[in-house]
């Protein structure tokens, strides 16, 4: 009988006891067992963790509000959140973590995984970096704006997309198979092995260098910027000619995203310029959209093909009457 108490005392001061998780969860005083790991300020609310381990075989599971990373966590043990896991510090995952839909991942400091399984979404911001060593399946969308390291396999599996808007490297033996949207404005070094077999977009203004894809080519596209006088684009290589269209934003909005309602006019058609002076400035308050497709290079489209966009926009503009011939 001595021996099981002293077993389940090193247990309990541990953190998880045979099963039992470490449970972050708001709707619970302190956040629930955030004490065991680090403090809680129940103002934001966040379990905020400056140095802990998970040991091997125990589990740390985020059930609302927020842990916020400041200084080192280990994971040797499985990382669960259904909330939101921000990390400001370094987050070193020897073993799984695992984003829920219902979650989301914000990496702000250093990121470094061995294994992730992510069905919510992964925000690398600017700054940031994430190092990918073994295996990460992605079943939602990845936006990076920092700098990644992919040294394993990186599965972007179908229905998702990976937005890199800032710099990946894929190191010899590294490898990112695309099942799903890859959309390229930053740069994209692959010194390994890029399988696209779904679509990758490459906006002028971003690269993709080293070994080619293999697959399915980059199709390239046009990136818009906009003055209060004047839109101007890169040029697209092999491109034709341009179109541009204009459409109030106030009806998208209140037509639920229906262009063929909210679509205005074809500002210039088939030209050859990189660039189209605009109308009178709107009056305060209201706002205008404008989309540009590229001709001469597969099927023009208005689509963005981002995971931000709902729906497809050609049909709404052509049926409005008012889109480019």
């Amino acid at each position: 009988m001595r021996t099981i108490v002293g077993l389940m005392l090193v247990l309990l001061v541990h953190g998880s006891v045979l099963g039992m998780p470490l449970e972050i969860d708001p709707d619970l005083p302190q956040g629930g067992d955030c004490p065991l790991i680090g403090s809680w300020d129940g103002s934001r609310p966040a379990c905020v963790v400056t140095d802990y381990t998970i040991a091997d075989g125990e589990i740390v599971r985020v059930l609302g509000g927020t842990l916020d990373i400041v200084g080192t966590l280990t994971n040797h043990g499985r990382l669960e959140t259904r909330g939101t896991l921000l990390i400001q510090g370094f987050l070193n995952n020897i073993n799984d973590v695992v984003t829920f839909s219902d979650g989301h991942t914000v990496n702000r400091g250093q990121y470094f995984s061995h294994f992730m399984y992510s069905f919510g979404p992964l925000t690398n911001e600017p700054g940031a970096s994430i190092e990918f060593e073994f295996f990460v399946e992605n079943s939602a969308t990845m936006l990076n704006f920092g700098h990644i390291d992919i040294g394993g396999t990186y599965n972007n599996i179908p229905w998702n997309t990976f937005e890199n808007h800032g710099s990946v490297t894929i190191h010899p033996g590294g490898r990112i198979d695309s099942e799903a949207l890859l959309l390229n404005t930053g740069t994209l070094d692959n010194q390994g092995l890029l399988e696209n077999d779904d679509v990758v977009i490459d906006q002028c203004g971003g690269s993709i260098s080293g070994n080619p894809l293999v697959g399915n080519p980059a199709v390239p596209a046009a990136t818009l910027t906009l003055s209060t006088t004047t839109a101007e684009w890169c040029v697209v290589e092999g491109a034709a000619h341009y179109d541009l269209v204009q459409g109030s934003l106030d009806l998208l909005r209140s037509s639920g995203g229906d262009f063929a309602a909210a679509t205005d006019i074809c500002v210039v058609n088939d030209t050859t310029d990189t660039s189209a002076p605009l109308g009178a400035p709107q009056a305060p308050g209201s706002g205008q959209w404008f989309l540009l497709r590229s001709n001469g290079i597969g099927t023009p489209t208005f689509d963005s093909m981002a995971a931000s966009q709902a729906a497809p926009r050609d049909p709404g503009i052509i049926a409005s009457g008012l889109a480019c011939p």
